[in-house]
C-alpha cells in the first residue's frame, strides 16, 4: 500500500512517553548525561510532563517524561540511541560519575554500552561499525535508510 492509498497518513511527528517518578530529576539526567535538549514543559490533568529533543536534525522527534507512579516494564523497555562516536560518548558519561558498561561488540556492525536511568530503566547507546573491521571503525551514518 503506497502512501497515497494509506488512509492513516502519519505526519512524521513522534513522541516517546517515559513514566518517571521525578520529572525534574529525569529531565536533568537526560539533558546532562545523554545530551538531550529540554524543549518545553506542560501539565495535563495535574500530571507534569517535560519534553526533550532527541536530535537537532530531527526536531519532530521528542522524548516526553511523564510524572507517574506507573513503572515502565524494566524487563522489556529499553531506550536505545545511536551515537556517532561511542568511545567519546562513554567517556563523557563516565566523567559525570554515571556507571556505564564497557563497550561491547554485539554484532559485526554494532557496538554498544549500557547504563541505567534514575528510574532503573536500561539505556543503550550504540554505533554502527564497518563489517569485518579489526578495530571497530564507526560507519558513516546512513540517515536515509536507518531510523534514529
Amino acid at each position: 500500500m503506497g502512501e497515497k492509498d494509506n488512509p492513516l497518513r502519519l505526519s512524521g511527528w513522534v513522541q516517546f512517553y517515559h513514566h518517571v517518578r521525578d520529572v525534574d530529576r529525569a529531565k536533568r539526567w537526560y539533558a546532562d548525561v545523554i545530551g538531550m535538549e529540554p524543549s518545553h514543559e506542560a501539565e495535563h490533568g495535574g500530571v507534569k510532563l517535560a519534553f526533550l529533543r532527541i536530535s537537532d536534525s530531527r526536531p519532530n522527534v521528542e522524548f516526553a517524561l511523564v510524572q507517574s507512579d506507573k513503572e515502565n516494564p524494566k524487563t522489556h523497555a529499553v531506550l536505545d540511541f545511536r551515537v556517532d562516536d561511542l568511545e567519546a560518548a562513554r567517556a563523557r558519561i563516565a566523567a559525570k560519575g554515571v556507571e556505564v558498561s564497557d563497550i561491547r561488540r554485539v554484532t559485526e556492525t554494532r557496538r554498544d554500552v549500557e547504563l541505567i536511568d534514575p528510574d532503573g530503566v536500561p539505556v543503550l547507546l550504540h554505533e554502527r561499525v564497518e563489517v569485518g573491521a579489526a578495530e571497530a571503525k564507526p560507519r558513516p551514518a546512513d540517515k536515509e535508510r536507518e531510523p534514529v
